[in-house]
């Protein structure tokens, strides 16, 4: 009986280990999934907010608010490479801004202007 009652507490602990093992992974699952779906909404918001801005006629410059948060550091610590980048992101949007409030111009052509103007 003794042999009985000690393969039954085994089988018992070996169950209950395999069910905290079981709910352990679920839940981990489950934060990662809340993490991305959170990380997903914070992303989204982020573009509705740009794209409001953009519709309103703001440039991605004139919120000091939004210069940190879309490239990360001050510009004086940005390599060369990082400026060039933001500098062209910032011509194309404040070019789409141009373009949306005179709408009988076309937009191609303006891009084109501007680039040809460059070299």
């Amino acid at each position: 009986m003794d042999i009985l009652n000690q393969v039954n507490k085994d089988e018992e602990s070996r169950l209950n280990k395999k069910i905290e093992r079981q709910n352990a992974i679920k839940k981990i699952v489950y934060d990662k999934e809340r993490r991305s779906a959170e990380k997903k909404k914070n992303k989204i918001n982020r573009l509705e907010e740009i794209k409001s801005q953009l519709r309103q006629g703001h440039r991605l410059g004139d919120s000091p608010k939004r210069q940190g948060m879309l490239f990360g550091s001050s510009s004086k610590n940005k390599s060369k490479k990082a400026k060039r980048t933001i500098s062209t992101i910032n011509r194309e949007w404040s070019a789409a801004v141009d373009d949306s409030a005179s709408p009988s111009s076309d937009a191609t052509e303006k891009a084109s202007d501007r680039r040809s103007r460059k070299t």
